[in-house]
């Protein structure tokens, strides 16, 4: 059980993550700003992202088809939003140092 938590966790963590970089890249923004977005867009069930490229916007909606709250209990989602965070705060702290 413990195994397939923990691959959950790393499934979700992969949808955040990819979302949220190809959010990053099309808008020129940071991280943290396109994880917000992200996890607003699940929440909501809002797949419809304007402001990006149409090849951008369906590589999202199918990134977001991945997800199914139903396949996550609610430890697995915050194990997974937390490793979404601290990878942002690793970028952020990477990008002051080299300034």
């Amino acid at each position: 059980m413990r195994v397939l938590t923990e691959g959950q966790i790393e499934r979700l963590f992969g949808i955040l993550n990819q979302s949220s970089e190809l959010i990053q890249k099309s808008r020129d923004q940071s991280y943290l700003d396109s994880l917000i977005e992200t996890l607003g867009a699940i929440q909501n069930g809002d797949d419809n992202d304007q402001g990006l490229s149409s090849a951008d916007e369906k590589k999202l909606i199918n990134i977001y088809a991945a997800f199914d709250q139903d396949d996550y209990d609610r430890e697995t989602i915050r194990k997974a939003i937390r490793m979404a965070f601290r990878t942002a705060i690793w970028i952020a702290l990477r990008i002051v140092s080299r300034s």
